[in-house]
């Protein structure tokens, strides 16, 4: 994996580049705490990402809404199965949502609202 600094405008970017030839472009980050892994196959090439981290105040909120939009989708399936991924995703989802909150409450001189 390969990580290059780029300076757009007043707006730093860090580029990850994984061996599948990916990349993911984080705009308006100056500073990258952790690392972020793209599975083989998991996107296309040139497709958009939109990252949300816990210390946005907005992010608990966005990534409970997916979750909604998760268990809606889940009872329009016709197969079971795939209404159970849906399910499972929804879970998953609620379940960082929360620990979005938590870390919130634990860290609230390093929460905000987006820039």
């Amino acid at each position: 994996m390969g990580v290059t600094e780029k300076d757009e405008g007043d707006r730093p970017q860090r580029v990850v580049t994984e061996d599948v030839g990916l990349e993911v472009r984080l705009e308006g980050v100056s500073d990258l705490h952790g690392r972020v892994k793209i599975e083989r196959g998991a996107l296309s090439e040139g497709e958009p990402v939109f990252l949300v981290v816990g210390h946005d105040l907005l992010a608990p909120y966005s990534v409970q809404q997916y979750a909604v939009g998760c268990r809606i989708a889940a009872t329009a399936q016709s197969d079971p199965e795939a209404a159970e991924r849906l399910r499972q995703k929804a879970f998953d989802a609620e379940r960082v949502a929360a620990q979005m909150i938590a870390w919130q409450a634990s860290y609230p001189e390093k929460t905000k609202l987006p820039d």
